[in-house]
């Protein structure tokens, strides 16, 4: 049904990064949308960068930066009850960041969200 096409979660998602070789707090303020799929298929998560009009605090050290368009797809794999399939495409601008060195923080980033991914299943299993 169409109607099922827009079901899920909806929210406003404000994150910062300080990224190093670089002394400013790089900031995004992102919509994202995240939604089952069908026959427990896994998660689809679509994000998109949202302008709020003028910051209500101007800080020089602050960098706003864009995710122009986020997709991030999480399947089960069959028979690996504790392993997932994740797919994550980005296509982010930051204003001011060379391409040499955004090209880095972009690896540096990937890697340390699935570290990131890893720690929290590792508690949330230690917890059980």
């Amino acid at each position: 049904r169409s109607s099922d096409l827009f079901r899920g979660i909806t929210k406003i998602v404000q994150s910062e990064t300080q990224p190093p070789m670089i002394r400013k707090t790089v900031q995004f303020t992102t919509i994202l949308h995240a939604r089952k799929l069908p026959n427990d298929g896994g998660y689809l998560l679509i994000s998109r960068a949202v302008h709020h009009g003028a910051p209500s605090i101007l800080d020089s050290n602050i960098i706003r930066s864009e995710i122009l368009m986020g997709l991030n797809v999480i399947r089960s794999i069959e028979g690996e009850p504790n392993q997932s399939f994740m797919i994550n495409v980005n296509h982010i601008r930051s204003p001011l960041i060379p391409f040499f060195v955004a090209k880095k923080l972009g690896l540096s980033a990937a890697s340390n969200f699935i570290v990131d991914m890893r720690e929290t299943g590792a508690k949330k299993v230690a917890a059980k």
